[in-house]
């Protein structure tokens, strides 16, 4: 199950990095006109894409550790994002209230479904 959700995640964050390169898919530098749509952000992205997809081919433990890994990273950059506010975060990211909210609900989205799979 860990890994389907893996594949799934990973699949995901390809195609929004690809998606935020699409100049249709953004408007003003946000991807469908909210979210921060930076090169930086669509590198990172693409990136935790590749992570996941290799986690999902790995399989045994690997995908749990993922999806822990990534839970407690996006849970990070929401909390940060929120505590240093709208802009670039950590020189690197530009966020923005929607880009947080976005980060800390499939951050804790991730860590809900590596514990339940945990306990299996």
């Amino acid at each position: 199950m860990s890994r389907i959700l893996t594949l799934f995640v990973g699949i995901a964050f390809f195609l929004l990095s690809v998606m935020g390169m699409i100049p249709g898919a953004t408007v003003a530098g946000r991807l469908f006109g909210i979210f921060s749509a930076t090169f930086i952000n669509q590198v990172f992205y693409f990136v935790l894409g590749l992570f996941a997809l290799s986690a999902w081919l790995k399989g045994d433990k690997t995908p749990q550790i993922f999806l822990t890994v990534a839970g407690l990273l996006l849970i990070f950059l929401g909390l940060a994002g929120f505590y240093y506010g709208e802009g670039t975060l950590f020189h690197l990211l530009t966020v923005n209230a929607a880009d947080n909210v976005l980060h800390l609900s499939v951050g804790a989205l991730l860590l809900y479904f590596a514990f339940l799979l945990m306990k299996r």
